[in-house]
């Protein structure tokens, strides 16, 4: 029954196929191919614009990709982590990766990259803060449309994933945050770091490649902590530890968002050097993406979106699991329609057909694209396009670095 917890499970599931047909695709779920498409152009984009900046460039979108899929692996490899599931895409690598995602991590890592290196004369931890929040704002109107849009399913008693905005769990907004600060904090340590230059392609990429798949996933979940102290719980009574921090919620994103603004923000009064073509064609990207988003908003159906994969285990309503930091949580998606956990994901997905296989099965969309999705992904917008002009305006320095 835990099959869906490995990342290429044994089991076999008859529907399952490298290839999807392209017309069951655009009869069950023709807004993913869409991101398919998106991720795939945009990321060769990203690539155009390592080639024809910097070596450290191509090797940061190179370790995207690596560092990137890496992270997803292991948290599909974790039962006490495991909370979400990719939807069927056109190209699967295994049951449980779509192709498209290495792609995805090598575009919203690298625009995040890219835009902090504008910043030449600020602090390893301003450009990483920095990277933070562009790449963040990148991936969160991703999030938001293919949430609505089942491009993927959350656990839905996780406390990772039960606080939300707009159907996004506060975890994914605050996971890329943090996620992308370290990978750059990292990359400024080892690739971008002017010692590196004397060093060959091959033992930057190495050391790059590398440091980035090995450290990153586990200095951020470190990193994260911090934030969370104030769900720290401690009986006193015996000086024993009750609960440790692991729920991110308001409170959290929004200390790592002050932060990360003020750390940005004594990046931004260092200068910002002049724009080059290159750069400019790299904010044309990051335009199309939220463009394309919103026309996917605009233009598609959720109610109409059939997604049949794996998806969190059918089982007992009332068995219980803990995550990684002891949170409780339903270990099995309820689908009986009367008890108390069937509202959680109740309303963001309906369990549609009859189920044959309690980790293989379909859900349905539900519900229309309401107002707060487009007033969403246009906030987003805004947000993204001030913090990624930078690629194509200059300042001069205002203070001393």
């Amino acid at each position: 029954m835990s099959s869906s917890y490995e990342w290429y499970p044994d089991k076999p599931y008859p529907d399952f196929t490298h290839l999807k047909p392209l017309q069951t695709q655009l009869s069950t779920q023709p807004s993913i191919l869409t991101a398919e498409i998106l991720f795939t152009f945009s990321s060769l984009l990203c690539l155009i614009h390592a080639l024809l900046t910097s070596r450290s460039h191509v090797i940061t979108w190179f370790s995207a990709i690596i560092s990137g899929t890496a992270n997803d692996i292991f948290f599909m490899i974790l039962p006490m982590v495991d909370n979400f599931w990719h939807a069927q895409c056109t190209v699967m690598l295994t049951p449980r990766l779509p192709l498209y995602i290495p792609l995805a991590y090598a575009s919203f890592q690298y625009v995040g990259v890219a835009a902090s290196q504008r910043l030449q004369n600020a602090s390893t931890l301003s450009k990483s803060a920095y990277a933070g929040l562009c790449s963040s704002i990148f991936y969160a109107a991703y999030d938001l449309v293919g949430a609505k849009f089942l491009w993927w399913s959350w656990h839905t008693t996780d406390a990772a994933t039960v606080i939300r905005w707009c159907g996004v769990p506060v975890g994914s907004t605050m996971w890329t945050l943090v996620h992308v600060f370290v990978f750059t904090y990292i990359l400024n340590c080892t690739v971008f770091n002017p010692a590196a230059a004397s060093s060959s392609f091959t033992t930057s990429f190495i050391k790059g490649g590398a440091a980035t798949a090995i450290l990153t996933t586990p200095c951020m979940m470190i990193m994260m902590s911090p934030f969370q102290l104030h769900q720290l719980e401690i009986d006193f009574s015996s000086l024993t530890l009750t609960q440790l921090p692991g729920k991110p919620d308001i409170t959290a994103i929004s200390l790592v968002v002050a932060t990360f603004g003020y750390l940005a923000n004594k990046g931004l009064r260092t200068g910002v050097a002049p724009p080059r073509w290159p750069d400019k064609m790299l904010f044309a990207t990051v335009l199309l993406h939220f463009a394309t988003l919103t026309l996917v908003l605009a233009m598609f159906d959720p109610e109409a979106v059939t997604a049949t994969g794996l998806h969190q285990t059918i089982g007992d309503c009332d068995t219980k699991d803990y995550d990684l930091s002891g949170y409780e949580r339903r270990k099995y998606l309820c689908n009986k329609k009367k008890h108390s956990t069937f509202s959680n994901h109740n309303q963001y997905f309906s369990v549609c057909g009859k189920v044959k296989d309690v980790d293989w099965f379909t859900i349905c969309g539900k519900g229309k694209v309401e107002r707060r999705h487009l007033e969403g992904i246009a906030v987003l917008t805004l947000i993204g396009i001030c913090l990624f002009r930078i690629l194509v305006v200059s300042r001069k320095r205002t203070k001393k670095d």
